[in-house]
């Protein structure tokens, strides 16, 4: 075996190893984020609720925070075969309740509850949308 080829295997060896390592670590995290974000989903409903601006602010941020960690994820890395075929759709989905998360807030800074609602419920509909997907 050459130099060359040694040191492409060598190369390889190392992408593999490092893909590995990203699958350990993302799968515990997407799990994470998917419970992380239903429980803030559920929070926010009851700030809203409450009528509650400045809880309905804190939940808002979180639940950015989240989206932001789940967009870090590729889709690709959570679909399986039968869920592949969808991966545009579930990427769009993502997109569309991180604009809605953007938009709430800026609801939120005029002070428009009503406007806010409007947006948990879209992201509400983008979530359940998404989970129909995965349980075709």
């Amino acid at each position: 075996m050459s130099e060359i080829q040694k040191n492409i295997k060598k190369i390889f060896l190392g992408l593999c190893f490092a893909c590995f390592v990203y699958a350990e670590n993302a799968a515990p995290d997407f799990i994470s984020i998917m419970l992380n974000f239903e429980k803030e989903m559920n929070l926010i409903q009851e700030a809203f609720l409450k009528n509650s601006q400045t809880l309905v602010e804190v939940r808002q941020r979180r639940l950015k925070k989240l989206s932001d960690q789940l967009k870090g994820i590729p889709t690709s890395f959570y679909l399986d075969k039968k869920t592949r075929k969808f991966q545009n759709l579930i990427d769009l989905r993502v997109m569309r309740m991180d604009e809605e998360l953007e938009a709430m807030g800026k609801a939120l800074k005029r002070k428009d509850m009503d406007f806010a609602f409007q947006n948990y419920l879209n992201i509400l509909n983008e979530c359940n949308s998404c989970h129909i997907l995965f349980h075709r």
